[in-house]
This record gives C-alpha cells, structure tokens and sequence, in this order.
C-alpha cells in the first residue's frame, strides 16, 4: 500500500510538469545529438574554476553525508532497537528538517559569500552526524537528524542555486543535469561504508563518516580557497 501510495504521487508530479509549457526555443544546434551534449556541459563545468569548485564540493554529500541514509536503518535497530515505525519517525523527523532548511534558504534574499556557506554547511553537516552516530535514546537522536535533514535542504538548495546562476543560459540545463546526476550516485558509498558497519559496527561507520564530511570541507577550504569568495 505504502508503494502504491508513493507511485501515485509520482504520477502527480508527472502530470504537474507535463503541464509546464515554454514560449522559448533552445537555443544552438540540436542535430549534435544527445552524448555530444552531455560532453560539451561537462567540458563546460570544468573549465570554469567556479562550476569546476562546486563540482567538487558535490563529492561531500556523495560519499559521506548521504551514506547515513543507508545506514540509518542498520543503526536504529542496533542503537534503539525500533522496528519499522520507529524507523519512519526517524525519518519523518529528518525530512521535517529538510522542509525546514529549504524554506528557510527561500527566506534569505541577499546572502553573501556564498561558497563559504557551502562549505560551512558541509563541515556543520559532519559534526552533527558524528553526534548523532552517538545517539542511544530517541531524545537525543531526534534533534540531530532534524539538523540533519535541515543542513542537508540548505547545502543542496544552495548549490544547485550556484550552479544555475554560475552557468551561461545556454549550458544551464546541462550544468544543472551534472548536479542532478550527483544523485544517481549516492548509491556508491553503500558499498564501502557497509562493509566499514559489518566490521566496526554501524555507530562508528556513521561517526567515521561524520569526520570525513567534516575534513573533505576544512581541506578543500585551504586548498581552494578562491571557492570561499563565491558570492
């Protein structure tokens, strides 16, 4: 019932973008084809040192931040021992925090330096996953993965922001397709950190992946710290 419900709001979403109509015509030549386009966005990102930054920037919650996700369920039932509605109010939690922080990044309309908070976001996200790795009651579990979901909303929204408005009109779809593609693969760090859980234990994968996090945006602040004046 629960996928029933989750594919009937897919279809919503479908039916609300298909109703999107565009009065402009792209621009350039369409008759390049598909793989070619996608290789001229990419030469596109990483010529120009801005997008080339928040390409990088992107590996954070790739490999690190996002791996909570599928460890989460490992660690509740390890750390509380919840069962499956347990679970789903961790996660409702998380993405009460994720509206949170996306709606509070709509509210901020002049924000400067903005590549520093991208990275801030990133090293803060670290910290509060190292914390919450620790967690052994829902008291104090349920605050972080609030922060969690709320630092997550901001760094997403905020970079996908940088990316568009970074990009010249004609690369901004294929530019933005890179940061979309980020998604797809999340996945990757299933693999490592899992088998890190088997070994060492889900508290400590997650916590290691917390320093991680929180190292990846203290070295590539001193490393390229031109990213730091992005506005």
């Amino acid at each position: 019932g629960v996928f029933y419900l989750i594919s009937a709001f897919y279809v919503f979403s479908f039916l609300s973008v298909a109703m999107i109509r565009s009065t402009k015509r792209p621009e350039g030549n369409a008759q390049e084809g598909m793989v070619h386009d996608i290789f001229e966005g990419l030469k596109y990102a990483f010529r120009d040192p801005t997008l080339r930054g928040l390409a990088v920037a992107l590996c954070m919650p790739i490999f690190f931040g996002f791996s909570l996700m599928y460890l989460l369920p490992a660690w509740a039932r390890e750390a509380l021992d919840v069962q499956s509605e347990g679970l789903g109010l961790l996660m409702m939690v998380m993405g009460l925090g994720s509206l949170a922080g996306s709606l509070a990044l709509a509210a901020l309309s002049n924000m400067s330096r903005r590549g520093t908070w991208v990275l801030i976001n990133g090293f803060f996200w670290g910290v509060v996953i190292a914390f919450f790795s620790k967690a052994t009651s829902y008291t104090m579990a349920l605050p972080f993965l609030f922060l969690i979901g709320l630092i997550s909303a901001m760094f997403m929204s905020l970079h996908m922001t940088l990316l568009q408005t970074y990009s010249s009109q004609e690369m901004r779809g294929r530019v933005t397709s890179i940061g979309i593609m980020s998604f797809g693969a999340m996945p990757l760090s299933a693999l490592p950190f899992g088998a890190a859980a088997e070994k060492i234990g889900t508290t400590n994968a997650l916590f290691f992946c917390g320093l991680m996090l929180l190292a990846f945006a203290v070295v590539f602040a001193f490393s390229y710290s031109r990213f730091l004046r992005v506005e």
